[in-house]
């Protein structure tokens, strides 16, 4: 063999050697780009979820509690008793209005309140068992009232004229 048939062969491979690198890191790229695409295809699809409710279950697949859609209007969250049972008798007509979410007791009675009423009044309430309101961010008296002013004070007759200090 001679040496430039040699070289001359050593340059041939290194060029197809340089093409398949080309060729190998196209094909990377263009399987990166697929995936990429079906994994956005994939969640882009899962924007929302609807459902009429949501059962939460403890680890042995027991149900603990509930979130769902009143028939009055607002959210509920449930809970359930140790036995897996809901409460009989949900009292969810005792809140007659409410734009937002309350939370019941096990024995189906709304203990908190968190929203709007009727009035676009805001509600921040906790319920006693019987039905009063043991606590309230908002005073009823406050929630439609616009914030205190000032009071005006009176302008002075002549108003003192400043003197320059020496």
């Amino acid at each position: 063999m001679s040496e430039a048939s040699l070289e001359e062969r050593i340059q041939h491979l290194e060029e197809q050697n340089g093409g398949l690198k080309r060729s190998g890191l196209l094909l990377l790229v263009l399987v990166f780009v697929m995936g990429a695409t079906m994994i956005y295809d994939n969640f882009a699809r899962a924007k929302a979820v609807e459902t009429e409710g949501l059962i939460i279950n403890t680890a042995a697949g027991k149900p603990r509690g509930a979130i769902s859609a009143m028939p009055t209007g607002h959210l509920g969250m449930l809970f359930y008793d140790y036995e897996g049972k809901l409460p009989e008798s949900l009292q969810y007509a005792a809140i007659p209005y409410l734009d937002g979410f309350a939370i019941y007791d096990r024995n189906g009675r709304p203990r908190i309140l968190i929203g709007m009423d009727d009035k676009d009044n805001p509600i921040l309430a906790v319920v006693s068992p019987e039905g009063q309101t043991l606590f309230s961010a908002v005073r009823p008296a406050q929630a439609g009232a616009p914030p205190a002013q000032p009071a005006a004070s009176p302008t002075p007759a002549v108003t003192p004229a400043a003197t320059p200090t020496p």
